[in-house]
């Protein structure tokens, strides 16, 4: 079988080589034509999850972890090779390849933030569309200068605030997710996101999401939270499906947040704030360092977060289950009386032969302890100490709940 190398660069670096060792006249048999090789940066390192393709045609392949690509049943002929990676920028080249022949072309990509064309798409919002229409895939991408201009050092809100597409619920019950709070991407699970810190996988937290509000109940997300905004130099969101290409925990899309190299210096921060009413005041301290040699470089961060409480009975919407619709709308059937539903089989209120369901609750003030029991007359179930259960009854669980959760939040970040 033929095969041969090639060199031929328009925008990116390629290079291409096949050895083919023949002893004897043994002969080959034809078979169909392939292109393999290996994407690399200019460091040689490999790109896993690149996307190679001949234009016009719908033939193509996608590195795995050691950057090596093939694409089978290539009809003979002269194509153009392009090559696209999150992170770098986009290159093409040029090939011809003979019947029956494999060609071996590695290809090197240089690293390079993602150029975003200025357009503006009346969606019936307010979002400037950010996606260029030239990437093959829909890729966000933000910089620190935008990152800094969003008025707070929460990861997750900074991101909320730029990405339409990304959401950072809050939790209407008071538990663990008001601290380690996830975001959804697509308005899909927290954990159907994929989060990548400089292109290695972010662990997600502990934390069990058990309330389905804004989440998926039984999930567990990333708490970007953790990381401190003021090393972010990029932030880039894909905002499609790529299950195929990094697993079932990338089906709603993927972050990855590029932590500062370059920065030489000092940098001190602080956002304060809190509400009319006096309460949910909040502090944000940072102070970044960075220095940069012939030898190496190196980057220090340091946040402190702190966040007063604000209580659900201070504020008006917040003070019932459900805002204007009465006491009891929405409560819980736990109450402190207790809820007692049975069947009594002593006794048939409604004459109809048949033992009654009961629905009772004790009456306020009645006791039912060692030293008093309560009084029940299965001839009259809602008379004595008890009465029947109704929305009145039921509990409202608002005053014991925070509407903004207290918090205090260090975060520690280096690299060298």
């Amino acid at each position: 079988m033929p095969a041969r190398s090639v060199s031929r660069v328009r925008g990116i670096h390629a290079a291409g080589a096949v050895l083919v060792a023949m002893f004897g006249a043994a002969r080959l048999d034809a078979q169909a034509s392939r292109l393999t090789g290996r994407v690399t940066d200019p460091d040689g390192a490999a790109v896993a999850g690149a996307t190679v393709s001949l234009r016009g045609t719908v033939l193509r392949a996608a590195t795995g972890s050691q950057g090596r690509y093939t694409i089978s049943n290539v009809p003979a002929g002269h194509y153009t090779v392009m090559a696209r990676a999150i992170g770098f920028a986009p290159g093409e080249t040029e090939v011809t390849i003979a019947a029956g022949e494999t060609v071996t072309l590695d290809l090197t990509l240089t690293r390079a933030p993602i150029e975003l064309a200025p357009i503006n798409v009346v969606v019936g919002s307010r979002a400037r569309h950010t996606a260029a229409e030239e990437l093959a895939v829909p890729v966000d991408v933000f910089t620190a200068d935008q990152i800094a201009q969003q008025g707070t050092t929460e990861t997750s809100q900074i991101l909320q605030a730029l990405a339409p597409s990304v959401n950072f619920p809050r939790q209407s019950v008071t538990d663990a997710t008001d601290i380690a709070r996830p975001f959804t991407l697509r308005g899909l699970s927290p954990d159907h996101t994929l989060v990548l810190i400089n292109g290695w996988r972010r662990h997600q937290t502990a934390v069990l999401n058990t309330f389905a509000y804004g989440m998926g109940a039984g999930s567990s997300g990333v708490d970007l939270n953790s990381i401190p905004s003021g090393a972010i130099e990029r932030i880039e969101v894909l905002r499609d499906g790529a299950s195929a290409q990094y697993g079932s925990d990338a089906i709603a899309g993927v972050v990855n947040i590029i932590t500062r190299t370059d920065f030489d210096g000092f940098q001190l921060e602080t956002n304060q704030g809190g509400f009319d009413e006096g309460d949910g005041y909040s502090q944000d301290y940072s102070v970044a360092f960075g220095a940069q040699g012939e030898r190496g470089r190196a980057f220090f961060t340091a946040a402190y977060t702190r966040q007063d409480a604000v209580f659900a009975p201070d504020r008006e919407l917040s003070r019932e289950v459900v805002f204007g619709a009465g006491p009891g709308v929405g409560g819980s059937s736990g109450t402190p009386q207790g809820r007692f539903i049975f069947l009594d089989p002593r006794g048939d209120v409604d004459g109809d032969g048949e033992p009654d369901v009961v629905d009772i609750t004790l009456d306020t003030g009645a006791v039912n302890d060692a030293t008093r029991t309560a009084i029940y007359d299965p001839n009259n179930p809602t008379g004595g100490d008890f009465h029947a259960f109704g929305t009145l009854d039921r509990f409202n669980f608002r005053p014991y709940n925070y509407l903004v959760t207290p918090n205090r939040r260090v975060n520690l970040f280096g690299k060298a």
